[in-house]
């Protein structure tokens, strides 16, 4: 019989039962810019994978997604900014992943582990003005281990540090893509 008077676990009636989230990091009085980016790089993975694997509309994935877990403002923004740049860079990124991982052809990598290196790339090549590439790869990296199978890091980190060591080795010019098919 359970006492009434005695403390438990349970939240009492009426309390959430999820703990509340981490407060924004802040810098004086403004929201620092990266506390929220690892839930947008999240929100951006889940919508690229649904969108790749169930070819649902991906505006709609994320205003469902954000409608279901309310985000704030500045994850949810960052979240569209990488979906918007992995799609409209999806070529480029496939191209290069096809380059640094000549073993695995892109569409048959696991749709987590293909979206995972898309999100990653995109951050490398992209944002590296706004993001340090030690950053990008190491949150890849993250990403695979806590969505990808048993070597998805390892894979996530090999491709992605073959592509910044071959922009190293070109003085840090951008890589470029092969040859593409106007068909594709």
């Amino acid at each position: 019989m359970i006492d009434p008077n005695q403390p438990t676990d349970l939240p009492a009636e009426g309390e959430p039962t999820e703990p509340a989230p981490a407060p924004l990091r802040t810098v004086g009085r403004r929201v620092h810019p990266s506390a929220g980016r690892r839930a947008a790089r999240v929100l951006a993975l889940e919508t690229l994978f649904e969108t790749d694997v169930a070819h649902h509309h991906p505006a709609e994935v994320l205003s469902r997604r954000c409608a279901e877990v309310p985000r704030e403002e500045l994850a949810t923004e960052y979240a569209r900014e990488l979906l918007d740049g992995v799609l409209q860079h999806r070529r480029e990124l496939d191209d290069i992943i096809h380059q640094r991982a000549t073993a695995y052809p892109v569409a048959q990598l696991a749709a987590i582990d293909r979206n995972i290196l898309r999100l990653g790339l995109f951050e490398v090549l992209h944002k590296h003005a706004t993001v340090p590439v030690s950053v990008a790869i190491n949150e890849a990296v993250e990403l695979a281990k806590l969505y990808g199978g048993e070597s998805a890091a390892r894979f996530v980190n090999g491709v992605l540090g073959r592509v910044v060591g071959s922009r190293a080795d070109d003085g840090d010019a951008p890589v470029t893509p092969g040859p593409q098919d106007p068909n594709s």
